[in-house]
């Protein structure tokens, strides 16, 4: 077929700025059977660099004299930033590009790009900022499904839906969903809605003015939830991101009691290192602050526990600070304890020596999670701290530098079924009034699958201490621990039982029960702990 050639200059302008692309357009002749025609356009944009190519079309309007173009029939665009390394797929009903740089879609359109499908009617879309809106939108970003009755791009790449609809589940009926006025959702994960309402399959159970959460990892009380202790009688924890990004994150969390006044935290964390767009926030702090002796060997579990979150958690260095008030802190054998940091600050790093299990799939690897994680490497933490400090209630008050450091050895297979392993924590303080305090912690742990679904096992811990402390959280509580697990389940259920035992009294003191509900995109149960008391409700929204 004989083709003439038109070389043209195209307009593709940001708002506020203009884009120039040179291009060379293949134009066949008038009596080429449409369907059968092709447009190439490439060149080099300025300031950025986009190579813009409509791949099929049936009929196209172009006048290059105002940089306009418009394709009334089906027609698919691909556009490819080099600069950012991005490429966008565009297939739609009917398309018009404008001199301004907007691509207007009436009809309905098909969006792809990387991992993302988006799919609505009524598109409009500036080429060079890649912002813009539509109407019945449709957003699916790997787990993620986005749906609004208006949705917006951002220049940051995120995404703002209104009258909006969001879960992580791909079944045609969700485990759940969370239905708000508007939800925001950015490129890293993170879900910022206003008037949300949780759905459980079709009906709704909680309901909360505004949530903040990153949904790459699993999401823990998200909501509301009641509780109960001895200490505090029935209880009510509300907590949120304020901050949510790769290299940074802000919490608050407060609780509200029938015994106690309301306690809490607020806490900033920012990671030091190198992160990229799937860098998961910092979540370093939540169990550190609850914790004063953490175990060498909890901090990075094979089986499940508090700590699961920091999993394949890889060399993060976090600088940090925090402000709390008469928080509840763990101790072995007072549960009346208080601290409030007034504030406290300090850096912390951490490498996980635990990886998830290797029978989850790609798709299902930060899921519900069933067995044993897998212990193949040497996991660390360390933590350096300074602030003041008021214990309740002792009233014991003191500025404090503090170092904590640990140290977990990979799995060693000795028989099929039977693995050990060995950890060691240390602790060191300095007080004011010329006070010092230390504590060193070796410990070991062996662990029996004793079937595919089923693990026991048990640990021992021996804590040594020197010098003085103002803190009863800071002192040695039990100075030699056994502990005593087993972890098994079903398919759609899983239970877990600790056992702690003190060996100098020869009793036990904590006895833990866990009891879930595993679905695809969420976890629902109960847990009991008897050294409080407390009983809780377990709700947790899965990435």
């Amino acid at each position: 077929m004989n083709m003439h050639r038109v070389t043209a200059a195209l307009l593709l302008g940001a708002i506020g700025a203009s884009t120039l692309a040179h291009c060379q357009i293949s134009v066949p002749q008038p009596n080429a059977l449409p369907g059968a025609s092709r447009l190439r356009a490439s060149g080099v944009a300025v300031p950025e660099d986009y190579t813009i190519r409509i791949d099929s079309f049936q009929t196209l309007l172009w006048q290059p004299d105002d940089n306009y173009f418009r394709s009334p029939g089906p027609v698919r665009i691909e556009l490819r930033s080099f600069q950012r390394g991005d490429r966008l797929l565009l297939t739609a009903d009917d398309a018009e590009g404008r001199p301004d740089g907007d691509i207007v879609v009436r009809g309905g359109f098909r969006l792809v790009r990387e991992d993302s499908v988006l799919t609505g009617r009524e598109l409009t879309m500036n080429v060079a900022t890649e912002t813009g809106s539509l109407v019945g939108a449709r957003a699916e970003i790997g787990n993620m499904r986005l749906t609004g009755g208006k949705l917006t791009f951002t220049n940051e790449g995120g995404l703002v839906a209104s009258q909006a609809s969001f879960t992580t589940c791909a079944h045609e009926r969700p485990d759940y969903r969370i239905a708000a006025r508007e939800i925001r959702l950015t490129e890293n994960g993170t879900v910022t809605a206003r008037g949300v309402s949780l759905f459980v399959g079709k009906t709704p159970v909680l309901a909360v003015p505004w949530m903040q959460r990153n949904f790459k990892r699993r999401v823990q009380s998200a909501f509301p939830l009641p509780g109960y202790s001895k200490e505090t009688g029935i209880k009510l924890r509300v907590g949120s991101n304020i901050v949510s990004r790769p290299e940074a994150a802000m919490t608050y969390e407060i609780v509200a009691s029938l015994h106690q006044s309301p306690f809490g935290n607020v806490t900033y964390e920012r990671d030091l290192g190198r992160v990229s767009k799937e860098t998961l926030p910092p979540n370093t702090r939540k169990v550190a602050m609850s914790d004063p002796l953490p175990s060498a060997l909890e901090m990075h579990p094979t089986l499940e526990s508090g700590y699961r979150d920091l999993w394949d958690e890889d060399h993060r260095l976090v600088a940090y600070a925090a402000l709390g008030a008469k928080e509840a802190v763990g101790n072995r054998i007072r549960t009346d304890l208080r601290l409030s940091r007034y504030p406290e600050i300090g850096l912390s790093g951490f490498r996980s020596g635990v990886r998830r299990p290797s029978n989850s799939g790609a798709q299902q690897a930060s899921r519900s999670v069933s067995g044993p994680a897998v212990a193949d490497r040497w996991g660390y933490h360390w933590d350096l701290s300074a602030g003041w400090y008021r214990e309740l209630p002792t009233d014991a008050q003191a500025g404090r530098l503090a170092l904590r450091t640990g140290v977990a050895s990979p799995s060693w297979t000795v028989l099929p079924r039977l693995e050990l392993r060995a950890g060691l924590a240390m602790t060191g303080a300095l007080y004011d009034r010329d006070r010092s305090y230390g504590v060193i912690s070796p410990e070991a742990e062996a662990r029996w699958n004793a079937a595919r679904s089923v693990q026991l096992g048990i640990a021992y811990r021996q804590q040594r201490e020197r010098g003085t402390t103002p803190f009863v959280v800071d002192r040695v509580d039990v100075r030699n621990e056994m502990r005593l697990y087993c972890q098994g389940g079903q398919p759609g259920w899983d239970f877990s039982l600790a056992l702690a035992y003190d060996t100098d009294r020869m009793r036990a003191y904590d006895t833990n029960v866990v009891l879930r509900r595993k679905l695809d995109c969420m976890e629902v149960g109960v847990s009991y702990r008897s050294r409080s008391q407390g009983l809780g409700l377990i709700l947790n929204l899965l990435p």
